[in-house]
């Protein structure tokens, strides 16, 4: 859905000398993904405060809660609120969870019983927050649909992530050798991420392309996650100072994920690295815009059909590339995109007929 631009109106980057306070449960608050986001955040609306907290705080301070646990912690002190900025859909991330190993067969796994409850439990809670908060903000379109079809609300925004540019002089060529690549924060259990397609896929892929490999990147991975990759014979290359280090090394990025809510940032980085992106169908819904730019795989016939595509055309590949990082270059800047959440939230804020006072103490 084209969802009309916002405009400026000038304000500076608080409302009447307040500070905006981003409130991250203190959970959340210790995930990369979490941090990155509030610094770069941090980048663009300069006067910035981030509390774990609501507890203590005054009546009239600018809270806005950050991913749906702290949203959920907010309403249930102030039961109502002006502008919630929850990152993904959680039920959207469950049930297309629950899709995944449904698809697959696994009516019994316990990971499909576990989002399954999580569904039905985060179904009240974002439910919830939809109802309660005059504005709720999503980084995808494809987050912003599902919330609105399934909750018929129009309170969804999008501002979307954006992506760090590298120095592409630091590009190094190699030959092509079906070396495929992985990035992720490898704590919470997201090992699960990549387990399915080492022990279903790899094996099969091994057979084809003997001299295949996967590296992986990333910190937080714990023991049983390093034992994982050292049986499957996977390379980890563990947390780097520089993702040249990783890129440089890879053909092509791949995603594995289970999950189909929000933007991948990993995969913003692939692009912004211009390397080749090869996608869980799923995984690349928040890219609909972005045509000819990367490869989508549903099972593993189409896997192996593409593999051979980009092995034998290189010319696709390099349009796709190119494709790709100027797509990104024009939608997923960071400074452009957090200059539009700066002036949403200067325009409800500072606006005298917003209903937040109102609606905060009701």
């Amino acid at each position: 859905m084209d969802r009309p631009p916002l405009k400026s109106n000038g304000m500076e980057p608080d409302v009447n000398g307040q500070p905006y306070y981003f409130f991250v449960d203190k959970v959340n608050e210790k995930f990369p993904g979490f941090s990155k986001i509030i610094d770069k955040i941090r980048d663009v609306l300069i006067n910035v405060k981030t509390i774990n907290s609501v507890d203590g705080i005054k009546g009239n301070e600018i809270i806005i809660p950050f991913g749906i646990v702290a949203s959920n912690l907010y309403l249930k002190k102030y039961k109502k609120g002006g502008i919630a900025f929850i990152m993904d859909s959680t039920t959207l991330c469950f049930a297309s969870m629950i899709r995944f190993y449904i698809k697959r067969g696994l009516f019994f796994n316990k990971y499909l019983i576990g989002a399954t409850l999580r569904y039905i439990k985060y179904y009240f809670v974002e439910g919830k927050v939809v109802r309660n908060f005059d504005k709720v903000i999503v980084v995808s379109e494809h987050d912003a649909s599902y919330l609105e079809n399934k909750f018929n609300c129009s309170n969804i925004e999008v501002i979307t992530n954006g992506a760090d540019f590298p120095d592409l002089s630091k590009k190094q060529t190699k030959d092509f050798n079906y070396t495929l690549g992985i990035l992720s924060y490898w704590g919470a259990g997201n090992y699960n991420d990549v387990n399915w397609f080492f022990t279903d896929y790899l094996p099969e892929l091994k057979k084809i392309y003997p001299g295949i490999k996967i590296i992986t990147a990333g910190r937080g991975a714990d023991n049983y996650t390093l034992n994982l990759f050292k049986q499957h014979e996977i390379e980890h290359l563990g947390e780097i100072d520089d993702l040249w280090q990783f890129f440089n090394k890879i053909d092509i990025y791949i995603t594995t994920l289970r999950k189909e809510c929000g933007i991948l940032n990993k995969v913003l980085d692939a692009m912004a690295h211009k390397k080749i992106v090869v996608g869980l169908e799923h995984n690349m819904y928040a890219f609909n815009n972005l045509k000819d730019g990367y490869f989508t795989y549903k099972n593993l016939n189409e896997l192996v059909q593409i593999l051979e595509t980009i092995k034998a055309n290189r010319e696709l590949v390099e349009s796709k590339v190119d494709n790709a990082y100027r797509y990104i270059s024009e939608h997923h800047s960071w400074v452009a995109n957090y200059q539009k959440m700066k002036v949403s939230i200067d325009e409800y804020f500072g606006s005298k007929a917003s209903p937040y006072k109102k609606n905060r103490y009701e």
